[in-house]
Formats: C-alpha cells, structure tokens, sequence
C-alpha cells in the first residue's frame, strides 16, 4: 500500500513543479525581476543548507527561517516593495555612461 502512497506523491509534487514552472514562464524577466528571483532562490536553500547561521536566533524562529520556504518567500515579497520600479528610457543614457545605445559591449 505504501508504494501507491509513494507514486501519488511523486505525482503531486511534479505537478507542483510544473505549475510553478509554467507561472516563471509568464513572467517578464527584466532586470528587477532577475535580481529579486535570483536573492530570494539563493537565499532560501542557502539558510536551508547552513542553519549555523542564524544560531543567533530563538529556537521558534530559527526552525521557520531554515525552512527553506519562508525566507525566499519573505525576502521575496519584501525586495519586490522595496526595489524601484525598472529605469524608464530617458533615465538609461545616465545610468549606462552613454551605453545604452550600443550593441558591441
């Protein structure tokens, strides 16, 4: 009985895959969403992997933060509130130096 068990939640968690998979498809990958995609998927297994370092924390918390999932999707949320919105046209001249019309950098 438990391999029935086993195959239905190999099945579940690789439709939960692929959902997820489907929604970063539908995403506008620009800068913005690159950066705060790139520190919430680094951070979150990185707490997961390491739990020494929150061995500051309260026991409670420090269970919840090396979770995995909580932090990525905390840091997650609160980057997206935080970080502006990407540079509109007119504003790349002075951030890039000039480069912003150049293709052969």
């Amino acid at each position: 009985m438990s391999l029935a068990y086993g195959a239905g939640v190999i099945v579940m968690f690789g439709m939960v895959v692929a959902a997820g998979i489907s929604m970063l498809s539908d995403v506008d990958w620009n800068r913005r969403n690159m950066v705060i995609f790139a520190i919430s998927i680094s951070v979150g297994p990185g707490l997961q992997l390491e739990p020494n370092a929150l061995h500051f924390v309260p026991g409670t918390a420090k269970v919840l933060l090396t979770s995995g999932l909580l932090p990525a999707a905390f840091l997650a949320i609160i980057l997206n509130l935080t970080l502006p919105e990407e540079i509109g046209h007119d504003q790349t001249e002075e951030v890039t130096g000039g480069m912003a019309g150049r293709k052969d950098y």
